[in-house]
């Protein structure tokens, strides 16, 4: 008898051990599966961190104002880059570059002085870059001994190619040469979409070929186009 209560006593006792052991390895495993989730959460948050980095701003002008110029042959001009800016750091991080209409570089300088010794219309693109390699450009134009009447209307349009359900797409014209323009209109089809220079809006998921035409006070006209894709 005394036998079978010790056996019996031993078998308990064994039992608990298991069960502690069980709970233990139970616990350890469920904490190393909350490490995982955490790390993944960081991972994940330190991700979409990267995803929402934002472009730096290129803003260029000549003669500290201008955008366009009517100038004279052999006169010195400057060319400004330093309202340009980062919006995730600091300015200090930006590199420039200028480029002529042959994409030769004119010069890597936040600003610099600049002749043109030849009559003709000269147009100069700011590229401007951040740390993270992401580049914005803005460009500027300078008549030498000519009128605006003498160059032909042509438009660009700026816009966010890509974007998301539910986010709202930029888009913006651009101007070559000439500040006379009356009147815009921003078509997808045969919707008319704003009047405006520039706008901004959410688009329904899917390809939206978009038609920008612009007219200046005589009456000419001219287009371009973009396509943006929302996810």
């Amino acid at each position: 008898m005394e036998k079978l209560f010790i056996k019996g006593y031993s078998l308990v006792f064994l039992t608990l051990l298991a069960s502690f052991a069980l709970l233990f390895i139970g616990c350890s495993g469920q904490n190393v599966k909350n490490s995982l989730s955490n790390t993944q959460l960081k991972s994940e948050y330190v991700d979409k961190n990267i995803m929402k980095k934002i472009a730096p701003q290129a803003v260029a002008s000549i003669n500290n104002s201008s955008k366009i110029l009517k100038s004279k042959t052999s006169k010195l001009i400057k060319f400004d880059a330093k309202n340009s800016y980062d919006p995730d750091s600091d300015n200090s991080t930006l590199s420039y570059r200028w480029v002529n209409e042959n994409l030769q570089t004119i010069s890597t300088e936040k600003s610099f002085v600049h002749k043109y010794d030849k009559k003709g219309v000269y147009k100069t693109t700011l590229i401007v870059t951040d740390a993270q390699n992401l580049t914005s450009i803005d460009k500027v134009c300078v008549l030498v001994d000519m009128d605006r009447d003498d160059i032909p209307l042509m438009v660009e349009i700026q816009a966010d190619k890509v974007v998301n359900a539910n986010e709202e797409a930029s888009l913006a014209s651009r101007m070559l040469c000439r500040d006379d323009i009356v009147k815009y209109e921003w078509r997808d089809g045969e919707n008319l979409l704003s009047t405006k220079a520039s706008f901004t809006k959410k688009f329904d998921a899917g390809k939206h070929k978009l038609v920008l035409t612009v007219e200046d006070f005589r009456g000419n006209k001219a287009s371009d186009s973009v396509v943006v894709l929302t996810l």
